[in-house]
């Protein structure tokens, strides 16, 4: 299937003093190579992910070549100009945050954000953890700049199990990448999911790499996958090592479709104004959501979540630029989430607010 390009974005462990910077944890896709299937698929998963997660720089998540998620900081790669982006960040709360080597800077410190584009490339990142800033998200950004520019070393390059594996996997549609949680028999060192479809066939394989020396357990690894539901996924399946791999490969029948199926997810920019003892919530710029699927929860000191008494569809029908509530944080808020759910079991959270 390739080499793995999307590798040239990842840096090595270590490049980020960041609990949030988890490596290897790469979650990638190519929207532009998507076959879109009627119900089901792993295409769905990235999309959800960075749909919810991307603030609006002015293109849906279906203009880019390729996308790159690695712990909370992305890449987006395609047609991308820097007067695009920075038309879509002046009606928001972001700011010019200069220059860093040939990528403009834009942040903001509401929810600490940065942004980084050059022609051909955004990249994007939140901080997040007990003390959040934009000298954490934008180290985040560097980091991604450095690593895809060769001024730092790259996560394939030091280390051998991540080389072994993405290699294995090669450059699919669609590819998590890192994820040890895949693995059923909870021996493996890491594991990766990716998926290619083909006519009215899915092809999905799993890969499982184990620790070196150690040859994989089949007859274990099968008995797991026919009570895992996360591996046993497919119509049928084949299951063969290749030296420290498992690989399954499954096939399923699906039904090609000209659209994405499966509930719609906003991409849009939100942000949050702050009173005496109360914030506005706004929608700043891109996408409208429904304004019954947007969910605001407030946390307590004891990680409480509750349902804020304002909601969004007391107001609205459909949220859109320059919609906002306001929201009383009461004495004991902590924190503000706002979620977007287009179904009843499905969620994604668009911003998460720490209260000073």
């Amino acid at each position: 299937m390739g080499s793995p390009i999307y590798r040239d974005w990842v840096p090595a462990p270590g490049a980020v003093e960041d609990t949030t910077f988890r490596v290897p944890d790469v979650l990638t896709a190519a929207p532009t190579r998507v076959q879109h299937v009627a119900e089901g698929g792993l295409a769905a998963f990235p999309r959800a992910v960075f749909e919810s997660g991307l603030d609006w720089f002015g293109f849906g998540y279906d203009g880019y070549d390729r996308v790159i998620k690695v712990g909370a900081a992305y890449a987006l790669v395609g047609d991308v100009t820097p007067e695009t982006v920075a038309e879509a960040l002046e009606p928001t709360g972001y700011e010019s945050g200069g220059q860093y080597e040939e990528y403009r800077l834009f942040e903001r410190s509401d929810v600490p954000r940065t942004v980084a584009v050059r022609p051909g490339a955004v990249l994007f990142a939140t901080a997040t953890g007990p003390e959040p800033s934009t000298e954490r998200s934008g180290a985040l950004v560097r980091a991604l700049a450095d690593a895809d520019a060769d001024r730092i070393d790259r996560h394939h390059e030091a280390d051998p199990d991540f080389r072994h594996l993405s290699r294995a996997v090669g450059d699919r549609p669609v590819g998590w990448v890192g994820p040890a949680s895949l693995d059923p028999t909870e021996e493996v060192v890491a594991g990766a999911i990716s998926e290619t479809v083909e006519g009215t066939e899915a092809y999905q394989l799993v890969h499982l790499l184990y620790p070196e020396g150690v040859e994989p357990p089949i007859r274990k690894l099968e008995r797991a996958i026919e009570a895992d539901e996360r591996v046993a996924v497919s119509d049928r399946a084949e299951l063969h090592s290749e030296g420290r791999l498992a690989i399954v490969e499954g096939v399923r029948g699906v039904k090609p479709v000209a659209e994405p199926s499966g509930p719609a997810w906003p991409q849009a920019t939100w942000g949050v104004e702050t009173g005496d003892e109360s914030v506005t919530l706004r929608h700043e710029a891109g996408e409208p959501a429904r304004a019954d699927g947007l969910i605001l929860l407030r946390v307590d000191s004891a990680g409480e979540r509750t349902l804020a008494p304002t909601k969004f569809a007391d107001r609205y029908d459909r949220v859109g630029p320059g919609d906002g509530i306001e929201v009383r944080l009461g004495e004991d808020t902590r924190q503000l989430v706002l979620e977007y759910r287009p179904t009843e079991n499905r969620r994604g959270r668009l911003l998460s607010y720490r209260v000073p």
